[in-house]
């Protein structure tokens, strides 16, 4: 649980990191620059989609967020005595375990493949390239 919970806090750091990075990019794009405004903002509903979900509350669909906050939230009822562990926290954290894998995944695909895609444009335009920090 512990190094879901790790996982799960790193990419949403990684994820706002480069959201906030991305709004500064498209914020510095001139009216002339119509596809790379396009590409921006095709990666920032990505990760939109990937923070958020489709809105769920539980399932395969929840977002990041939502997730990293319920795995979180199981941990602590683990962490918090010496019992047996309740079977509602277990069933909450399998459950947004497997919904933050698959956001992880969605993400580790957007890092991999359009992030590299959209930096070197960004570099063609002479703008500064997204970092992931």
């Amino acid at each position: 649980m512990f190094a879901e919970a790790i996982r799960s806090r790193q990419a949403l750091a990684e994820l706002h990191s480069v959201q906030e990075a991305l709004t500064a990019v498209a914020d510095k794009l001139g009216p002339q620059q119509v596809a790379l405004k396009a590409t921006v903002s095709l990666i920032q509903d990505g990760i939109k989609k990937i923070l958020d979900g489709n809105g769920a509350r539980s399932g395969d669909a929840l977002g990041l967020q939502l997730a990293s906050s319920d795995i979180a939230s199981a941990l602590r009822v683990v962490e918090s005595g010496n019992r047996t562990v309740p079977s509602q926290a277990l069933a909450v954290f399998d459950e947004s375990e497997r919904a933050a894998k698959l956001r992880i995944a969605e993400w580790s695909e957007i890092k991999t493949l359009r992030l590299p895609d959209l930096n070197n444009a960004l570099k063609q335009a002479n703008q500064r390239p997204i970092s992931i920090e």
